[in-house]
């Protein structure tokens, strides 16, 4: 199941963090970063229950995640 939302942020020390716009992800989520940073942290928000109707409705569901590609510019 995808995610309710997924929200990146941006450091240069791991301490003070840039908090990015938070996005609603799609089959492919992309999203362009137009900050400068040494470190990027990846906060996905999963959905609460597994909506009615579907498989597993009702339960809390997994968020698998098969790869993640970072370019730099």
């Amino acid at each position: 199941y995808l995610p309710e939302s997924i929200q990146l942020f941006i450091s240069n020390d791991q301490k003070k963090w840039i908090t990015m716009p938070k996005q609603i992800p799609a089959e492919n989520f992309h999203q362009e970063v137009r900050k400068k940073g040494k470190f990027i942290k990846v906060q996905i928000i999963a959905e609460n229950k597994i909506p009615e109707g579907f498989p597993g409705e009702g339960f809390h569901p997994w968020t698998f995640m098969d790869e993640m590609e970072i370019n730099f510019k």
